[in-house]
């Protein structure tokens, strides 16, 4: 016996009131493609933001780091 689940039995229920349209294997393939490729956009929109909050977080560092050698050098002499 083999268990089916509530979505196929959904799906079967469906088609047999002709309330489904079913796809080529193409089409499908089609579908897959442009959510994989929206999904590669979006992971390089985060990576480029990712990169630009990195520099500028070295950035404020870096300015850190410089006024605090120029204050200790102050004091030192």
């Amino acid at each position: 016996m083999r268990l089916t689940s509530t979505y196929t039995k959904f799906v079967n229920e469906q088609i047999k009131h002709n309330r489904v349209n079913v796809i080529s294997h193409d089409a499908a393939v089609r579908i897959d493609t442009k959510i994989a490729e929206a999904f590669n956009a979006a992971g390089e929109v985060s990576k480029k933001h990712q990169l630009a909050s990195q520099q500028l977080l070295q950035t404020r560092l870096f300015k850190k780091f410089v006024n605090f050698c120029v204050n200790n050098a102050r004091k030192i002499l």
